[in-house]
């Protein structure tokens, strides 16, 4: 999520982020850099006695992000209070992950904010063995736009029953949980968007991943900054992809960028194809 904010800002949206941090150095240096990006950390909760949360990284041989969580954080235990269902209703998007709700605290701080009016994003990040069937079929019920990629579209539907086509199970999906619109990452040069009994494919030519850390928040914040503009879900697909893919080509989660590469993405190599349901 921290990635995301950093991406909405860089593209003009101003984010607020809900999480708690500890009171050690890395809360401090977390703080220092959400003033430093110009983000709000109203909503910053701390923590006496857990330390903020870290993740350890690791690229395996096919430079897919491995992650591990190793105990108890101070995001693990966000507690409910006023401050946060007044920013959840007066959003126009409440983007949260399934990595929060792995503990009953959080989990308990978070549902209440997903019965707001806001545009529900659920960025699916399952990570062995931080989830239950229980919590995530309930988070798919209270989401209007879900982001995954194809292992975790496979897993969820192999609870449902065999489907033969990514596109049966985005369907399928689609008509248990009564979720508008589905963004599956097939892989790093192709993207679907299934909405309105159409699926958006983007396909691109293949670029040179240096970094895919903060890929997924690069292209949410991109999809949603678009949609904010209204713009047409085509266009706002390829814009998404293609700030995404020039993420990836650089260095770090949140690396710099110049405005003409924030306003004008590589976007020449890009098509997004309807096909009819």
């Amino acid at each position: 999520m921290f990635h995301l904010a950093y991406y909405l800002q860089l593209l003009g949206v101003q984010p607020a982020v809900i999480t708690k941090a500890g009171m050690d150095g890395c809360g401090k240096k977390l703080i220092e850099l959400f003033e430093l990006w110009g983000i709000t950390t109203d909503f910053f909760q701390l923590d006496d006695n857990l330390p903020t949360g870290r993740v350890i990284v690791k690229l395996n041989d096919n430079k897919e992000l491995q992650y591990e969580m190793p105990g108890l954080f101070a995001w693990d235990h966000i507690v409910p209070d006023n401050a946060q269902m007044q920013i959840a209703e007066n959003c126009q998007f409440f983007v949260f992950d399934s990595l929060v709700a792995r503990s009953k605290t959080s989990r308990d701080t978070l549902y209440p904010l997903l019965h707001t009016k806001a545009c529900r994003v659920l960025d699916l990040n399952l990570r062995n063995p931080y989830y239950s069937r229980e919590t995530i079929e309930y988070l798919l019920r209270n989401t209007d736009l879900l982001k995954l990629n194809l292992s975790e579209l496979e897993l969820l539907t192999g609870w449902i029953s065999y489907y033969a086509t990514a596109e049966d199970r985005l369907r399928a999906l689609q008509d248990k949980f009564l979720i508008k619109r589905i963004l599956l990452t097939n892989s790093a040069n192709q993207t679907s968007l299934f909405t309105d009994g159409l699926t958006f494919s983007r396909y691109m030519s293949p670029v040179e991943v240096v970094d895919p850390a903060g890929n997924g928040g690069a292209f949410v914040g991109a999809l949603i900054f678009k949609l904010i503009e209204q713009q047409p879900l085509a266009d706002a697909h390829i814009f998404a992809g293609s700030f995404a893919s020039l993420t990836a080509n650089k260095q770090g989660a949140c690396p710099e960028f110049t405005q003409f590469e924030i306003m004008n993405p590589i976007t020449s190599q890009n098509t997004s194809l309807p096909t009819q349901k």
